[in-house]
């Protein structure tokens, strides 16, 4: 009798197997072994292996110096507290209080204030439910902002 094996989802709806074969390809691609993509991005190479064979579902602390590697540093967010930053501007833009934005996405006060001042990151899921309520895309957290010229 064979069991139903259950395809563990991230908070954006993508599978780790998914996550995790998306890294690999991307790591091949750009012809590099994984131990040096887990030098270059300071994770531990055990921690890769189970990354891409799907074992593991990494953090965006874990996410972001991968990325950094593959894509280069201007792709993604590279600096840790620029989600916050933008939360904090996403907050000014609609007159929005930290207790107010909190209450919107399921999350205290405090929470906030560490995402804004960069001593905590926001989990996907938070992001997520932030995309939702304000109608944006995730790239709008981890991308780079256009600047004024």
């Amino acid at each position: 009798m064979q069991s139903k094996v259950k395809r563990r989802m991230n908070t954006l709806g993508l599978t780790v197997e998914a996550i995790g074969q998306h890294i690999a390809e991307c790591r091949q691609l750009r012809g590099m072994s994984r131990s040096e993509l887990a030098r270059r991005s300071s994770v531990d190479d055990g921690s890769l292996s189970c990354i891409e064979r799907g074992l593991n579902l990494p953090g965006i602390r874990t996410l972001l110096p991968i990325f950094a590697v593959l894509y280069g540093p201007h792709a993604i967010v590279s600096d840790t507290k620029e989600p916050g930053c933008r939360i904090h501007l996403l907050r000014n833009n609609f007159l929005l209080t930290q207790t107010q934005i909190g209450a919107l996405i399921g999350v205290d006060n405090v929470r906030i204030s560490r995402w804004e001042h960069g001593t905590a990151l926001p989990s996907l899921a938070a992001l997520r439910r932030l995309c939702r309520v304000f109608a944006l895309g995730l790239n709008f957290f981890c991308g780079q902002m256009a600047q004024a010229s």
